[in-house]
C-alpha cells in the first residue's frame, strides 16, 4: 500500500484490492458547520477515529483478542458484542449462556448470574425475578397472634421460622395488582449528604415487584446507573451555590436485588398480618467519615380491607427506631388490602337464604381476616336445603326426630 501526506493534518492512504465487493467501515465525529466564514469552501469538519477495510492483508491484527466476560464474538470479527439481558458468558465465548432458573441477569454485559432474592423465583433466561408476585408464609398462621398472650407471640415467632411448612399453615399474599400502580407517590427521604454531614430530602420513585420503568423521572438521568432497579432517588435541587456538592447531583439508585420477607416481629404485633418487599444492592451509601455500606429499601405492606389498594408513606421515627439497621436503610409503610392474607376455601362461612319450594341459595362470607382476592368464592344458586327441613316439621314431629337422634347417639 502507498501512504501520503495530502493536506496538513490529514492522510491519504492506498492499498492493494482484489476485484469484487468490499465492506469500507469507518468511525468518525460530525461537528457542525461554522454559521458565517470567510471561505466559501468551509464545510462541516469531520473527525475520524478509524476506518476498516474488509477483504485486504494489509491492516490485519496481529492476534485474536478474547473478548471479556459478559461479551462473545463469531469467527472473522472486530468487534465483540455484549449479552442481552437473561445471559451471560465466559471470557472468549463465542455465545451467551442463559442464565439458570431462580437466577436472573438484569443488564447487557452481564458478567454473571445473580441468584433470586429470598422468596423470589424466575425461569431459565430472565432478567428479573418473582413471576408471580407473591408470597407464601408457611411457617404459621397469623389468625393466631390476637390470641396469645406476648410471651407466647414471641416464643413461637421464634422457635417457628424455621418450621418446615405444613398444609394448615400456608398462607398467601397476592402483590401483583400493587406492581401496576404508579412509581410516584409524593415521598421524599432523607439523604446524608457525606460532605457537608448533614440528611438532604430527596424525591423517591419505587415499583413494586418490577424495575421502574424507563419513563421514571429519576431513571431519565441513569447517567452512572444500571438499567435495573426497583427505587431511585432524584438529585438535589441546585441551591446556586458551592453547598449543593457533586454527590447531590447525582441520581441514587437504591435497589436491584429483590426479596420478599414476613413482617418483623415488632411489626406482627401491631398488623398481625403483612409482607415486607425488600429491595438490596443498592448504590453505596456515603455517610460523612465514610462509606456505610449500600443502599436498601424496606416496604411493609400490613393488611388494612379498608384501605383498598393504599399507598406507601416514609416510616415514622419511632416505627425507623425498631425496624433500622443504620442510615442507609429506607423504611416505608403501606397499608392496604393486599396486605392481609388471601381467603383459603376454610376461611369462608356458607350461609344460607329463605328455603323456597326446598331450594334455597348458599353464599360465601369470609369468618376471619383475609382478602377475598380476585377470585372470590362464588355464590350457589338452587341448592337443596335438606338441613332446613325439620323446620317445617310440627312441633311432636321434631320432638320425636330429636329423640331419634338421641337414641341413636347414646346406643
Amino acid at each position: 500500500g502507498e501512504r501520503r501526506d495530502s493536506h496538513e493534518g490529514e492522510m491519504a492512504v492506498t492499498l492493494p484490492v482484489a476485484g469484487g465487493l468490499h465492506s469500507l467501515r469507518a468511525i468518525y465525529t460530525k461537528h457542525a458547520a461554522p454559521s458565517a466564514t470567510a471561505n466559501p469552501f468551509d464545510v462541516a469538519p469531520v473527525k475520524i477515529h478509524s476506518i476498516v477495510v474488509e477483504g485486504v492483508v494489509m491492516g490485519g491484527a496481529h492476534a485474536c483478542t478474547k473478548c471479556p466476560a459478559g461479551q462473545t464474538s463469531s469467527h472473522h470479527t472486530n468487534r465483540c458484542t455484549s449479552c442481552p439481558p437473561g445471559y451471560t458468558s465466559l471470557e472468549g465465548a463465542t455465545r451467551c449462556t442463559p442464565c439458570p432458573k431462580n437466577t436472573f441477569a438484569p443488564n447487557w454485559g452481564a458478567k454473571m448470574c445473580t441468584p433470586c432474592g429470598a422468596n423470589t423465583y424466575s425461569l431459565a433466561a430472565s432478567r428479573e425475578c418473582a413471576l408471580t408476585c407473591t408470597f407464601t408464609d408457611d411457617t404459621f398462621s397469623f389468625d393466631e397472634l390476637p390470641f396469645m398472650t406476648e410471651e407466647q407471640l414471641e416464643t413461637m415467632y421464634e422457635d417457628m421460622v424455621m418450621t418446615p411448612a405444613t398444609g394448615e399453615l400456608q398462607r398467601n399474599y397476592d402483590l401483583s395488582p400493587l406492581r401496576d400502580e404508579s412509581f410516584s407517590y409524593n415521598i421524599t427521604i432523607p439523604v446524608p449528604n457525606p460532605l457537608l454531614g448533614s440528611l438532604e430530602d430527596r424525591e423517591l420513585f419505587l415499583s413494586i415487584c418490577h424495575p421502574l420503568p424507563h419513563d421514571a423521572p429519576c431513571m431519565a438521568e441513569l447517567n452512572h446507573l444500571p438499567e435495573h432497579t426497583y427505587a431511585c432517588a432524584n438529585p438535589t435541587p441546585d441551591r446556586g451555590d458551592d453547598t449543593t456538592a457533586s454527590y447531590s447531583r447525582e441520581v441514587l439508585a437504591l435497589g436491584s436485588l429483590l426479596s420478599f420477607q414476613r413482617l418483623q416481629y415488632n411489626l406482627a404485633q401491631t398488623y398481625h398480618q403483612g409482607v415486607t418487599v425488600r429491595y438490596d444492592l443498592g448504590d453505596m451509601c456515603e455517610v460523612h467519615g465514610g462509606s456505610a455500606g449500600q443502599w436498601s429499601v424496606m416496604i411493609h405492606i400490613v393488611c388494612d380491607l379498608k384501605a383498598g389498594l393504599g399507598s406507601p408513606r416514609n416510616a415514622t421515627a419511632a416505627e425507623v427506631a425498631t425496624l433500622s439497621d443504620g442510615p442507609c436503610q429506607i423504611h416505608l409503610m403501606w397499608a392496604s388490602q393486599h396486605g392481609c392474607v388471601v381467603c383459603a376455601p376454610e376461611d369462608y362461612a356458607e350461609v344460607g337464604g329463605d328455603c323456597v319450594d326446598g331450594k334455597h341459595d348458599l353464599t360465601y362470607i369470609p369468618n376471619t381476616l383475609c382478602y377475598k382476592g380476585r377470585y372470590p368464592r362464588e355464590p350457589l344458586r338452587g341448592v337443596d336445603c335438606h338441613f332446613q327441613a325439620i323446620q317445617s316439621m310440627s312441633d311432636a314431629q321434631q320432638g320425636v326426630a330429636l329423640a331419634v337422634v338421641v337414641v341413636v347417639v347414646l346406643t
